[in-house]
């Protein structure tokens, strides 16, 4: 393989790459990671060419800890790791892995560390990368444990009694849920709700959404509960891939709690999902401090909704000097 450093000459026929992939997502294009200030990140990002065909690309950077180099899979991002085109064979990624350690190694890193996303941002099932990193020596460092509800199915079927009600009540209460730009109301509310409940900020300011929502039109969504037109819940909805969706700030006025708002956002959502065609809604993790700490009634609200427990796995492995 003919490995080449990412400049921003190739983003377009990177992202198409990523587009066209079996497990590429938003995450991976350069549109989403080149919001960030050219400063931020030690970028790295690799593309692995088979005679001028590319293979894989790996968005990536070089971070420091207690003076080792990891090269790891991009940290402005909530997901990584290697994108294969969508024919791979398991040779081929064999080769990459084989390509990525050699290239770390000859540049002095000392680990690689890699977070894949969930199974149901593939496009189609494809775990030979899963399978090389642990055939190669790679490590699961860490398991975090999320939800997804499959959108094929009858919805209905798969939510549970008390959710269903839920439902109800809140739109016997008036609650009308629709797709906003209410950004500038709905942020406020956010932050209110995370400094509040979490003693947190959100990871992105209310400018940088604004950023993104421009830069990806169509792909970073905010869904809203409204009532008497006040804004009174919302969550934010970053469209993957094909193949799922992802919520993201899932927030909401306490004042209005009794009137379950976010059940019938989510009920609506999940509906308005399916029939554009999605597989999969990802509701996130409902673990914490890397998946040690469960979050049981964040769970069981999930699960109201059909969601299944899907894992997104933490890779590592150490760069020995003197291998190869």
């Amino acid at each position: 393989m003919d490995i080449i450093r990412y400049n921003d000459d190739l983003e377009e026929k990177w992202d198409e790459f990523v587009d066209r992939s079996k497990n590429g997502t938003i995450f991976h294009t350069r549109k989403f990671l080149n919001y960030h200030p050219p400063d931020k990140f030690n970028d790295r990002s690799l593309i692995f060419s088979n005679k001028n065909n590319w293979a894989a690309v790996f968005p990536a950077a070089i971070t420091e800890d207690n003076g080792r180099k990891i090269f790891k899979s991009h940290p402005g991002a909530s997901y990584g790791g290697l994108v294969f085109q969508d024919k791979v064979s398991l040779q081929t990624v064999i080769n990459v892995v084989d390509d990525l350690l050699n290239y770390a190694r000859d540049q002095g890193m000392d680990y690689i560390e890699m977070r894949l996303p969930p199974r149901v941002f593939q496009i189609h099932p494809t775990e030979e990368l899963d399978y090389v990193l642990s055939y190669k020596g790679f490590d699961v460092t860490a398991i975090e444990l999320s939800s997804a509800a499959p959108l094929y199915i009858d919805l209905t079927k798969r939510f549970r009694g008390d959710t269903l009600r839920s439902v109800k009540k809140a739109g016997k209460a008036g609650v009308i849920i629709k797709e906003s730009n209410d950004w500038d109301k709905y942020w406020p509310l956010l932050y209110k709700n995370l400094m509040e409940r979490h003693k947190t900020t959100p990871t992105h300011t209310l400018e940088e959404l604004n950023t993104l929502v421009s830069l990806l039109p169509n792909k970073i969504r905010l869904f809203a509960a409204y009532h008497d037109d006040k804004l009174i819940a919302g969550t934010a909805v970053f469209v993957c891939n094909k193949a799922a969706c992802h919520t993201f700030y899932i927030a909401q006025n306490y004042e209005y709690q009794q009137f379950r708002p976010i059940n019938l956002l989510f009920h609506n959502l999940m509906l308005q999902l399916k029939k554009e065609g999605f597989d999969y809604l990802n509701f996130g993790i409902s673990t914490e401090a890397g998946g040690t700490i469960i979050n049981p009634g964040l769970f069981r609200f999930k699960e109201g909704f059909g969601g299944c427990g899907v894992v997104r796995r933490y890779y590592r492995r150490r760069i020995d000097r003197d291998e190869g």
